[in-house]
């Protein structure tokens, strides 16, 4: 359990900010073009390019990604890239882009996207770029083995993990006390769990009905995953041929949902817009990325718990990584300096700082001013105890389609109260039909 409050964060913040401003961003160095020169192969010149790299985190993170850009132009290899903020639908925006040959030349999208993105060629394989750079070859082992796998298409590397995340159960700490319940130092059980939203879920003003719910269900997938996990079943099978998720895992995450709902009313049905940041529901499960935000915006003080467990704890790991958009030979090796630049241990570190996202390479998350941060902001702490229950969805085709017939089945399943076992195997079945057709 840890907590933190606004008024907390605004005493740390000048102190934090200023160690990461310490942190020394070097230039990008020449290490492709230096054995590319030994080669005898001539490498196209970057200089005097103009490079658009497009992000789409918003709120607080929106200016730190801005800021590490601004960073990176100051540093004066002759490059200069303009960071673009896509609001909304951004995967649909960059498609269109693409379509019309005006897309970026490097993105930072959901690890995810990858799947997409690389059988249809809109991006490029980096492995060629990362055995030019020495420098950068040497240190591909810092980075998190299960997250480097999980940016490969076919053994292919394509994009660069540049940050991850998982979910764990933030916390509303006065509305706990008010409640006169504690917030569990330990992995709680799904029965500790209903205990603990039974207790936060209340009628104030005797009007029959609740107007503070425990926690808000919601429909996303990663979420559903994490709990199905939890009870020992998960989406796709071990060669991510078939969907299983209509497994007996999968009726008993459904049947907690609807529990939680209607036998319990522990979570507001419909969903409430804001009802964490509001007042009106005590948790929340969300990542480290919220941080920022509720720095910003709660008027309460936030706490954090590990995640629940069933059969077993896990708590599934998500993130995004940088990719370069195919073009000429110039502007990729351009954009892979940036690449190589954004991911240095020196500019994650300020990022992982200054973000609340996890490191995704080891050394930064062994590092003095990490773990100086982790002692000052014991909230963190509680994500990173968490890494060793992760674990990723497969890089895949249809794992958007996947992943967006399962949210639609998740609100069916609440909205209308249905019987689970029925919804899940109509979703699994028209998903095998989709992913037979693609075998």
């Amino acid at each position: 359990m840890s907590t933190f409050s606004r008024r907390h964060f605004l005493q740390n913040a000048a102190r934090f900010g200023a160690a990461a401003g310490l942190v020394g961003l070097a230039a990008c160095g020449g290490a492709a073009e230096q054995s590319a020169e030994q080669d005898g192969a001539e490498i196209p010149s970057g200089e005097g390019l103009a490079l658009a790299y497009w992000f789409y985190v918003g709120g607080p993170n929106q200016a730190n990604m801005e800021s590490l850009t601004a960073d990176y132009n100051e540093q004066g290899d002759g490059v200069q890239v303009a960071a673009q903020h896509i609001p909304g639908n951004y995967l649909e925006q960059l498609l269109e882009a693409i379509a019309s040959n005006t897309q970026p030349d490097s993105m930072w999208v959901a690890y995810w996207d990858v799947g997409v993105l690389a059988p249809g060629g809109a991006i490029i394989e980096l492995d060629s770029y990362v055995d030019g750079s020495l420098a950068f070859s040497d240190s591909v082992e810092d980075f998190y083995p299960f997250l480097w796998e999980t940016s490969k298409w076919q053994d292919t590397l394509y994009a660069i993990p540049f940050d991850t995340n998982n979910l764990v159960w933030f916390y509303n700490q006065e509305l706990l006390e008010a409640a006169g319940v504690a917030a569990p130092t330990e992995s709680p059980s799904w029965a500790q769990l209903n205990d603990l939203l039974v207790a936060l879920s209340l009628d104030s003003d005797g009007d029959g009905a609740f107007d503070q719910w425990g926690y808000q269900i919601n429909s996303i997938p990663r979420v559903f995953d994490d709990f199905l996990q939890q009870a020992g079943g998960a989406a796709l099978n071990d060669e991510a041929t078939q969907v299983i998720f209509n497994s007996e895992p999968g009726v008993e995450v459904m049947n907690l949902y609807l529990n939680w709902a209607y036998e319990m009313q522990t979570s507001p049905t419909p969903p409430i817009a804001g009802g964490f940041e509001n007042g009106q529901v005590a948790l929340e499960m969300q990542g480290s990325y919220r941080i920022p935000v509720y720095r910003e915006s709660a008027e309460f003080t936030v706490g954090a718990f590990p995640a629940s467990h069933q059969m077993t704890r896990f708590s599934g790991n998500g993130g995004e990584s940088l990719v370069i958009f195919k073009s000429d030979a110039a502007r990729q090796e351009a954009a892979w300096q940036f690449v190589e630049w954004m991911t240095r241990p020196e500019t994650l570190l300020k990022w992982d700082m200054a973000s609340g996202y996890l490191p995704v390479r080891q050394s930064v998350a062994a590092s003095e001013e990490y773990q100086m941060l982790l002692r000052e902001e014991p909230i963190r702490q509680v994500f990173v105890d968490e890494l060793p229950y992760g674990g990723r969805w497969p890089i895949h085709p249809q794992l958007l389609q996947i992943q967006n017939r399962l949210r639609q089945m998740i609100e069916t399943v609440v909205a209308e109260r249905l019987e689970p076992r029925q919804a899940l195997d109509a979703a699994a079945a028209e998903l095998n039909a989709l992913l037979a057709t693609e075998m």
